[in-house]
């Protein structure tokens, strides 16, 4: 783990009941749940990218969470996950490699416990209401099932 990055206890809980404690006052970053708009970055990795590597690379630079990586400037750790990840995704994969892949999730916010440690959470997408029934006019749940010879339940 980089320095800085160490687990003291459970991430951060955007809920707790609990919001006075002094280490707790950070404020919690919404990121867009229709991620990030516009076209990838250029690939920052010296060489050539394979073309597996930037149909990764477009996937990760839509998601949420690419807009904190661009604020930040995180090309380089991006494109390493991006090698890392497909590297670790080959049957012969090693142990090492897919926890190192685990860590770079951690890092970058893909993990729920690494977008609690950055204090970012994904914004919901507007939906239509839900519409709920009058109770009265609900069937019992006996009444909504049909016996399996095809009889309906009385």
């Amino acid at each position: 783990m980089p320095p800085g990055f160490a687990r003291r206890g459970p991430p951060p809980d955007q809920n707790a009941l609990r919001r006075d404690r002094k280490d707790d006052q950070g404020t919690w970053t919404t990121l867009p749940a229709e991620g990030r708009a516009g076209p990838a970055p250029t690939w920052p990795l010296p060489g050539r990218s394979t073309p597996a590597e930037r149909k990764q690379w477009a996937r990760e630079w839509a998601r949420p969470q690419a807009v904190m990586w661009e604020q930040n400037q995180q090309l380089e750790e991006v494109a390493n996950y991006v090698r890392t990840l497909l590297r670790a995704a080959e049957p012969t994969a090693s142990p090492p490699l897919i926890n190192a892949v685990l860590k770079q999730q951690e890092w970058l916010g893909l993990s729920l416990p690494g977008l609690a440690r950055h204090r970012w959470r994904i914004g919901t997408v507007a939906e239509a209401p839900h519409q709920r029934t009058n109770d009265a006019d609900r069937k019992s749940l006996k009444a909504r099932f049909e016996v399996i010879n095809g009889e309906v339940a009385s």
